[in-house]
């Protein structure tokens, strides 16, 4: 019985080959594809800013100090007050 990741492995060792003994590809990029990544960038800043802006209240906590936190009153002074 083979072992569950024998074909894993050689699929992984194919490969890197394959991308090692590669010749020049010759390709072109259109211009269409560098507009889909300029496109890509943008929402992406876009997208980043605009979560930024829904939880702003929530990171200026997390960093803020706590200076409105009133007192710990002791066990014995709680019961004083009902």
């Amino acid at each position: 019985m083979m072992k569950p990741y024998y074909f894993l492995h050689i699929f992984v060792w194919f490969a890197l080959s394959a991308l090692v003994f590669v010749d020049n590809a010759q390709a072109y990029i259109d211009p269409g594809t560098g507009s889909m990544f300029i496109q890509s960038l943008v929402a992406a800043i876009a997208g980043g800013l605009f979560v930024i802006k829904t939880y702003w209240h929530k990171l200026k906590m997390i960093f803020a100090r706590k200076k409105d936190i009133p007192p710990k009153l002791d066990k014995n002074h709680s019961n004083e007050h009902k």
